[in-house]
């Protein structure tokens, strides 16, 4: 079966995108998937937490693997199964793209350098680019930039302030540090993020009916909320940013993603992550968000734009999750990969035959 449905693979170039319940190619050793990477992909789209590391322990052999895959050393054997079969072997370019929007693209890069040198103690010429960051942060910045340069230049619908090339919008966060530093490297004025010391946590009707919204307004009017993973997410985070959507209809909700929950511990509890605040604050404000993280196509249509991808078809996207990497992968054109080190388990896979939301990976 191995060697059949290589060779189907490698005649049809790729499987149909969107189809749920293809063949899964199953590559049972290095060798095989050396040979495969090498001669069907130009770019290998990394997942983070549960693909290269769990919190701060390195998947083995992660390090290596991204040394291998940018290395120009043709005769680079210190992985198993090398000799002559490395001699063919082509740069790949490596982008690491995660929905976590807690850190900006510098703290992602210096993250994995940190863990995955840990891994390798020949690591220390793993050299990471900014540029190969694609964090849920960054995209939700470039996402907003785009919007708001196209209103400047008269491709909006609306007749604000946005036609002023001079007009700075005015974003208010829900979520870290990382998320407000990487929307402020866009220029934005930017309100809310990270709770305050002693920062009360609730909001009573009295308190909300006089609230000013001073703070959230001083750059004028409220351009987008946007939501990222807030740890310290509590009611008064939720009445202010549903107020300011009420009171600013045209501004856009943003979600950097929708994820549903993370795994954490020996026995896999559910950590609920931002899908769970965005939840809350649809039903709120009766808004849909905008999602910019996987698997939004827009994201897909970053990615290809900045890195000048033409061919999606030689882009591999591996991940742990079906419901984030796999279908992100997929509805974008890309070939995919699930491995089974993050929250996607044998378990869960056997007997499912996949779904639109949960698409089964190529590989």
């Amino acid at each position: 079966n191995n060697n059949n449905n290589n060779n189907n693979i490698n005649n049809n170039n790729v499987l149909p995108k969107n189809t749920a319940n293809d063949n899964i190619l199953f590559l049972g050793t290095p060798e095989d998937v050396s040979a495969y990477i090498d001669e069907n992909f130009d770019y290998i789209l990394f997942d983070c937490d549960g693909v290269l590391y769990r919190g701060t322990d390195p998947i083995p052999n992660a390090a290596r693997a991204i040394r291998s895959l940018m290395s120009d050393n043709d005769n680079d054997d210190r992985l198993e199964g090398g000799g002559d079969r490395r001699s063919r072997k082509q740069r790949k370019r490596c982008l690491f793209v995660t929905n976590n929007a807690g850190i900006n693209r510098r703290e992602l890069r210096d993250k994995l350098t940190m863990i995955l040198v840990g891994d390798d103690s020949d690591g220390d010429d793993l050299l990471l680019e900014e540029e190969q960051m694609v964090c849920a942060s960054y995209s939700a910045a470039r996402y907003l930039q785009s919007v708001f340069e196209k209103r400047r230049n008269g491709g909006g619908d609306d007749d604000d302030d946005d036609d002023d090339v001079s007009y700075t919008p005015n974003i208010h966060v829900i979520g870290t540090s990382g998320l407000c530093e990487e929307l402020r490297s866009m220029r934005f004025t930017v309100s809310g993020g990270p709770s305050s010391p002693n920062e009360k946590t609730s909001m009573s009707r009295d308190e909300l009916a006089s609230y000013s919204f001073i703070e959230e307004e001083k750059g004028g009017a409220v351009d987008a909320v946007v939501v990222g993973l807030d740890t310290e997410f509590n009611y008064r985070k939720l009445c202010i940013a549903n107020v300011l959507l009420q009171r600013h209809p045209s501004a856009l909700l943003i979600a950097t993603n929708e994820d549903a929950y993370d795994l954490v511990g020996a026995d896999a509890r559910h950590l609920p992550g931002n899908g769970a605040l965005i939840k809350a604050i649809e039903h709120a404000s009766q808004r849909e968000a905008i999602n910019v993280g996987k698997p939004s196509n827009i994201l897909a249509k970053l990615l290809m734009e900045e890195h000048g991808i033409v061919d999606t078809a030689r882009v591999l996207m591996v991940g742990d999750r079906l419901d984030t990497d796999v279908r992100f992968g997929r509805e974008g054109g890309m070939m995919t990969a699930l491995v089974l080190t993050g929250c996607t388990t044998v378990g869960q896979l056997k007997g499912f035959r996949g779904t639109e939301e949960e698409p089964l990976p190529h590989i």
